[in-house]
């Protein structure tokens, strides 16, 4: 794999210390790009039930829309599959096998770049907990994180304005989101 980092990963953009947000599409199509062309990933695509193909800008699209807080039955609807064979896609595809040549590539690349005293953008290094939850924002994955377990409300709460002040201090935004809950 780490090969595969150095050769494939690391090319595919100039720069990673300009990434702003873990949600950019540029980013997550250079991580997708990157797993595409490794067989851990096309092993698992071959099993896709129903003898459905699942094209790259596919992928792209389902693994965009989970980060953005879409949920699944939606996203089904949009990229044209049965629910039943998005629910294997998230399940076995995005939640497991992309998951984790993602955790790894990315701990990999920012070792590489460290190693060539270069850095990556915190973006980056946040980008594998916004896959795991499937939520667009800071507070939304601490909220995930930190035991919201249900993602619609960690995607809504953390969507709210109230977070905006307090976005990178979790006990603040344990404590806005209660205070949320309560004045409803």
């Amino acid at each position: 794999m780490l090969d595969s980092i150095e050769n494939t990963l690391r090319p595919l953009r100039q720069r990673w210390d300009d990434i702003e947000e873990p949600t950019d599409p540029d980013l997550i199509a250079s991580l997708l790009e990157w797993a595409w062309s490794l067989p851990d990933l096309q092993n698992a695509l071959e099993e896709v039930p129903d003898d459905s193909t699942l094209p790259l800008d596919t992928l792209t699209t389902v693994v965009s829309l989970w980060i953005d807080g879409v949920p699944l039955a939606s996203i089904a609807d949009r990229v044209g599959t049965e629910i039943d064979t998005m629910l294997w896609l998230h399940g076995r595809i995005v939640g497991y096998v992309l998951q984790v040549l993602v955790e790894q590539g990315v701990a990999i690349l920012v070792r590489l770049l460290e190693e060539e005293g270069l850095a990556s953008a915190p973006a980056v290094v946040e980008f594998p907990d916004h896959l795991r939850f499937g939520v667009p924002t800071l507070a939304g994955r601490i909220l995930a994180a930190g035991g919201v377990r249900h993602r619609r409300a960690s995607v809504e709460l953390g969507q709210h304005s109230e977070f905006r002040a307090v976005v990178t201090d979790r006990q603040a935004i344990f404590t806005t989101a209660r205070t949320l809950l309560e004045d409803q």
